[in-house]
Order: structure tokens, then sequence, then C-alpha cells
């Protein structure tokens, strides 16, 4: 057994004598490599509670519903961490946007007659979350998001 210098992450993993890493030196390999991606992890509170709901909204309309659990991971990655909890709220906004794009489905395929009035109320409705979203932006003086 001999050791060997590895560049990447400057530590020392264990290998055999014919120049093969042992499952002990990849796993310390792999540690490190985590350890060293959770230092320097950058948070994306605006990708995590705005960007990838919206990708949560568009995976569900599409069919593809195996995509709604893989999008946590990346939802957890890239949410704050000094709240443990705000990944909840990406998952929160991600099941009320894909219950407000199947209603307005629904709508607008059960009074096509109505097609403008539905859609104005569909839109609307949108409209009355965003400014409710903005003056609770602006009462917690712009603590997530621009």
């Amino acid at each position: 057994m001999r050791l060997s210098r590895n560049v990447f992450n400057e530590t020392s993993k264990v290998e055999n004598s014919y120049g093969r890493s042992t499952p002990i030196g990849a796993k310390k390999y792999v540690v490190t490599w985590w350890e060293h991606q959770l230092r320097h992890r950058h948070e994306r509170p605006w990708i995590a509670l705005v960007g990838i709901p919206l990708e949560a909204v568009a995976v569900a309309v599409a069919g593809l519903w195996f995509y709604e659990f893989v999008l946590i991971i990346p939802l957890l990655w890239l949410s704050p961490w000094e709240e443990p909890w705000i990944w909840i709220l990406g998952v929160e906004e991600a099941a009320f946007g894909i219950q407000w794009a199947y209603i307005g489905v629904y709508a607008l395929v059960t009074w096509s007659h109505a097609i403008v009035l539905v859609g104005l109320l569909w839109a609307g409705y949108a409209g009355v979350v965003a400014v409710l979203g903005v003056v609770n932006r602006w009462h917690y003086k712009r603590r997530w998001g621009w």
C-alpha cells in the first residue's frame, strides 16, 4: 500500500500496489468533494423561489410527473440556508401554480364560449397574487428576491 497525492482536493487516498484506488479512497474522495461543494455553494433564492416553481408548472402541464420529485434537489441546493425550511415555500409555490394552471385549462375548455372572460379572470387572479407578493416583499424590506 502506498499513499498518493490527489491534486483536486489535496487529500490523500489509499491505492493498492497496482495503482488502483480502493473503495476507501473512492469514498474519501466523494466525501471531500461534497464537503468542498457545500462550503462553496452559492445561494440563489430567486431561482429557488421563482424559477423552479415555474419549471414545476411546465413539467406538470407537460404530464411528466416523475420530474416533479427530481426538481426538489435543485430547490434544496439553491435555497438559502439561513432559514432551513424556506425550500418548503418553493414546493408550495409549485403546487399552487400547478393548481392555477389546471383550473385555468379546465375553465378554458369548459366555458369555451366565454373565453375572453375566463382568460381575464384567470390572468387577473395571477396579477392579484403578483401584487400581493410585491406588497409582501416591501413589507419585509426585500429580503428575498431582486
